[in-house]
């Protein structure tokens, strides 16, 4: 998922920037059960489908972040600008606790902190000496954010099948939107087939 396009979108169709208070880091802590919350379906979705070879593994992944309070994890992003024809790889790390908390910090190719807590997303940007905040509407995120909140649900809005990754330990999930979306292209997730993280 392009997470980094995801927020800048959000940011880009929201008021002028304010000035905010010191925030304290999210802090991730062991994984916490959490009650089962509903699954939201926006009006009009177009139901998405799972390839038979992973849908059990689906269905065990999307219940696994269904009970999950909260988790901790890197990330590699690749975000290619075709104008340019390159590609520009970040990675750091990504910290997740309910509900609707989420902090990526970004290592490198810069230092830089995204979160999104409630209905309020800040960006941080320490070599720029700025930070950015706006409101968001959680309801009109895609499924790929939202089922970490336990309310999206992939298999509906994603046609899901399995793909090569030489350098995968786990099983990888190709994850197209079954309706297109200005956001992003395609996710990719890497699932464990023992724990379903």
């Amino acid at each position: 998922m392009l997470i980094e396009t995801l927020l800048a979108y959000l940011l880009s169709a929201q008021p002028a920037p304010q000035a905010l208070p010191a925030q304290k880091p999210a802090v991730a802590a062991e994984s916490k059960p959490a009650p089962v919350a509903e699954a939201a379906k926006p009006a009009g979705a177009v139901k998405g489908s799972v390839a038979p070879e992973v849908k059990a593994l689906v269905e065990r992944m999307q219940a696994f972040y269904e009970k999950t309070e909260d988790f901790k994890s890197s990330f590699k992003q690749d975000y290619k600008y075709k104008t340019f024809r390159r590609t520009q790889t970040s990675t750091g790390t990504v910290t997740y606790k309910k509900p609707a908390l989420m902090r990526w910090e970004y290592e490198k190719p810069s230092k830089r902190t995204f979160v999104l807590a409630g209905s309020k997303v800040y960006a941080h940007d320490p070599e720029a000496q700025s930070l950015t905040v706006g409101s968001v509407d959680t309801s009109k995120l895609s499924a790929s954010v939202t089922f970490l909140f336990g309310k999206g649900r992939l298999a509906e809005e994603f046609n899901i099948t399995k793909g090569t990754c030489a350098g995968c330990k786990g099983t990888l999930l190709v994850l197209d939107p079954a309706r297109p979306d200005p956001r992003f292209r395609q996710v990719r997730l890497e699932v464990d087939p023992n724990t379903a993280q």
